[in-house]
């Protein structure tokens, strides 16, 4: 949370890890407000960048990163995540075929952890293997 006011990221990060380990995907509400100067500022570098013929990206990430700094936390959400109609079964029935499923995701450990339990992939009781930061042999 290093965009949240450094007084409220640990609050922050406790509901959207409480959240998280429920299951449920998360977004952080926050907001902040702009002197009129700020604006100006952040209007005129976000203009120049969008205008730019090279780094354009770069600058514009650049300009948007001048506002999203210090900002004041005011929520957590948690919605849940549905599984699509029929995974459970489907998951059954390969396994019964004797067949290995495994879970690649990008999501973050205790969200992708709780998806494998509602799944049936995973017990509580059974280990996750987690493979991170690999890099390829040349």
């Amino acid at each position: 949370m290093p965009l949240i006011r450094p007084g409220q990221r640990a609050s922050a990060q406790e509901f959207a890890e409480n959240l998280s380990m429920e299951g449920l995907r998360t977004l952080v509400i926050s907001q902040k407000y702009l002197t009129e100067e700020e604006y100006e500022q952040f209007d005129t570098m976000y203009k120049e960048a969008k205008s730019s013929m090279q780094n354009r990206e770069k600058k514009i990430q650049k300009a948007i990163a001048y506002l999203e700094r210090d900002l004041e936390f005011l929520a957590v959400s948690g919605v849940e995540d549905k599984l699509q109609d029929d995974v459970l079964s489907t998951i059954e029935t390969l396994r019964a075929a004797g067949i290995k499923v495994w879970m690649l995701t990008g999501d973050k450990v205790e969200t992708a952890k709780c998806i494998a339990i509602s799944t049936g992939l995973k017990s509580i009781k059974e280990d996750v293997y987690e493979m991170k930061e690999m890099k390829d042999k040349k």
